[in-house]
């Protein structure tokens, strides 16, 4: 472990015209090397510059050497008003390799932990729709021959 702070949240990071990252959520490093270059994920949330929420962040930096991080800006910004339990803020952004495609490219996926704040009951979010819907248990699990049991 470095003996100092390699990578802290300034003021100011582009994030698009009109918003602004949500200061004093950055957190939860996510790092990978392609080739001879380092990438970082930062968990953070976008806000319009009036406050107004946008959604949750992946912010993305880049190094040569693992103590030296660029602002590269957000790998992606979640919308938080057409699908609000995608949360305010992204923890835990996780950028995994999931195979190739046809042409042979890298595919990955974007994992993240939606995050709300304090006193929100995600289950009582929105749908995405505009219809306010509760959570519901998963299907139930099958268990050997005709045995059921709930997960």
């Amino acid at each position: 472990m470095h003996p100092t702070l390699v990578t802290s949240q300034t003021a100011g990071l582009d994030v698009g015209a009109g918003r602004k990252v949500r200061f004093g959520d950055f957190r939860d490093p996510f790092v990978w090397k392609e080739v001879d270059t380092c990438f970082q994920l930062m968990g953070s949330g976008v806000q319009a510059t009036d406050g107004k929420v946008i959604g949750g962040t992946a912010l993305l930096y880049t190094s040569k050497n693992l103590t030296d991080w660029t602002y590269s800006g957000p790998l992606m910004v979640g919308d938080v008003a057409a699908h609000s339990r995608t949360g305010q803020v992204w923890e835990l952004p996780t950028f995994l390799p999931i195979g190739k495609d046809a042409q042979g490219r890298e595919r990955r996926a974007l994992l993240v932990n939606p995050a709300f704040p304090a006193g929100t009951d995600p289950a009582t979010l929105s749908d995405g729709l505009g219809h306010p819907r509760p959570c519901r248990p998963g299907p139930r699990a099958r268990r050997g021959p005709g045995r059921r049991t709930a997960r």
